[in-house]
């Protein structure tokens, strides 16, 4: 009686607590589109309804003078030993996508930081097409993550996706600003951009709080409901100012992990790899997770790239986003223009849009797993998270040691 006493106890604080955490990083729409989503439960009369919703936006490192790829001509500036003086060349993609060496201490904080307030002005943006009511909706500055994992060179311009105006660039539009920086001396590049950050920073609507906010409003709430849709670097902060977090029941639903790594770009999960530390700290733990009381579900990328379930177009994100009005979505739009700006013009996976899914909306099978560490000479960091599925011996430990708590989709 006493062990249902408990189990009835934890549930009743589990389902008091109505408001959910969406920690992301940007551009990428699918991100947009999980915090529209949730933001959806707001309004709605079931049991989904939430009360608020918290945001926690993470940046990637960027120096603003190093924008050198021109999408018109495929063209890229390098950067010689007197940095300015580049000669220009063909790119070839799958030699520059990645991080180059150089860039992992050639970034600005600045910059950086000024990129990630602007990208917070469009999700406010969007947030607000979408029907969404700001003052139910704080977002917090999660920081800079530790890597960038793609190649801030040749990274879209994101900040130029939406005007301060809040209006969607169509695809020639967004081109031609990409060219005139292209053509500019690195001084005028960062210029360009800190100007337009500048525009779109002015008209951000609600205070941005900071992680030690975060922390004093939730870490005397009585169980987590958090979407991890970025990289782990804000968790870490957490946990290093509250031990708190530790012990609470409820569920960490994250886009992690890899079974192969062979789907992915890094070698391994991306949002794991930009911040390799933090992850394997909170999750790769020989006695399990760092949160001991939560349920951690992985959505890993073999999974979200499979059959190209989540490849949505404008018409679908309208759909499942609850569109009603008679316009498209500002998400949608910024969905075309991402498809534009990719090879083939193709709408790319809308990966963290599907940790908003219930169970039954996922189309592949879930099961426990233990995640260990890896050496991977393919993986971005050298290393990489191990799925490892529960097996026979597990369980018989487990009759007499605690159960491992992570989860994972198959593929």
């Amino acid at each position: 009686m006493t062990s249902i006493f408990k189990y009835l106890k934890r549930q009743f604080k589990y389902y008091k607590n109505n408001e959910e955490v969406i920690f992301i990083d940007m551009p990428d729409p699918d991100n947009h589109m999980l915090a529209i989503s949730l933001a959806k439960r707001l309004k709605s009369n079931d049991q989904q309804k939430i009360s608020h919703l918290h945001i926690v936006a993470t940046g990637h490192p960027v120096d603003f003078r190093l924008s050198r790829f021109n999408p018109d001509s495929s063209e890229i500036n390098h950067v010689t030993d007197n940095f300015g003086n580049e000669k220009r060349s063909k790119m070839d993609f799958k030699k520059h996508v990645k991080e180059q060496i150089y860039e992992k201490d050639m970034w600005s904080k600045t910059c950086s930081e000024k990129l990630l307030l602007a990208n917070i002005h469009t999700l406010e943006q969007l947030l607000i097409d979408a029907g969404i009511d700001l003052d139910k909706v704080t977002i917090y500055n999660g920081g800079i993550a530790e890597r960038a994992g793609l190649s801030h060179n040749i990274h879209d311009y994101e900040e130029f996706f939406m005007n301060s105006d809040g209006e969607i660039l169509d695809g020639d539009e967004y081109n031609r600003i990409v060219s005139r920086i292209f053509y500019s001396l690195p001084s005028k590049r960062r210029e360009i951009r800190e100007q337009w950050c500048d525009s779109k920073i002015s008209k951000i609507s609600n205070p941005i709080l900071t992680l030690q906010d975060f922390v004093d409003y939730h870490q005397d709430l009585s169980c987590i409901k958090w979407y991890l849709a970025g990289p782990s670097t804000p968790l870490l902060k957490i946990l290093s100012m509250s031990n708190k977090f530790k012990t609470k029941t409820g569920y960490i639903k994250a886009m992690a992990g890899a079974w192969e790594g062979k789907k992915n770009l890094l070698g391994g999960n991306f949002n794991e790899q930009v911040d390799w530390t933090a992850f394997k700290t909170l999750f790769c733990n020989s006695h399990g997770s760092l949160f001991e009381n939560a349920t951690v579900t992985l959505l890993t990328t073999e999974t979200a790239k499979q059959d190209n379930w989540l490849c949505y177009n404008k018409e679908d994100i309208n759909m499942i986003l609850d569109n009603e009005m008679e316009k498209d979505l500002k998400i949608a739009e910024l969905a075309e223009l991402w498809a534009f700006l990719k090879p083939g013009d193709s709408f790319q996976p809308a990966f963290d849009l599907a940790l908003s899914y219930d169970e039954i909306m996922i189309p592949f099978d879930l099961y426990r797993i233990n995640l260990g560490i890896e050496k991977d000479n393919n993986a971005f960091s050298g290393e990489r998270s191990k799925i490892i599925p529960f097996n026979l011996w597990d369980y018989f430990e487990s009759l007499f040691l605690p159960k491992s708590n992570i989860y994972a989709y198959s593929y």
